[in-house]
């Protein structure tokens, strides 16, 4: 099946997806796709993805080249999200503001021939840590 007629399927499809996420002046990025991966992808690859999407978005490219030179100098890690302080691998956060935000999701189609829609998936409901 093509991926044209994949991706006019009315169900949609399960996907990473990249979004953006802004607060203030910068809240044009707010909900934009930045990127729809395959959900094949381990959590550590898409993390890799995200970092590179955001330096490259964001960041001028002698940034970049110095950031490649010297990895740990790269203020802007992408990382997973947290359930209750336990890192969570369904989740990933890369920048300040804007940020980029990727997670599975299901049933990702174009509704009018334009418009994005999907599922949002659950978090996992994780019992919250007592210490005593």
């Amino acid at each position: 099946m093509s991926a044209s007629k994949r991706y006019r399927n009315k169900h949609g499809v399960s996907t990473w997806l990249v979004t953006w996420t802004g607060a203030g002046r910068e809240s044009n990025w707010e909900g934009k796709i930045a990127a729809v991966l395959s959900p094949r992808l381990s959590s550590e690859r898409v993390k890799e993805i995200v970092a590179v999407l955001y330096s490259t978005s964001v960041h001028p490219l002698a940034d970049q080249i110095q950031w490649a030179k010297q990895p740990s100098s790269n203020p802007y890690k992408a990382q997973y999200g947290r359930l209750n302080g336990i890192p969570w691998e369904g989740e990933i956060f890369c920048g300040g503001n804007p940020m980029l935000e990727a997670r599975l999701v299901d049933e990702l189609r174009i509704e009018d021939g334009r418009k994005p829609v999907w599922q949002e998936r659950p978090r996992p409901k994780i019992p919250a840590l007592h210490t005593t």
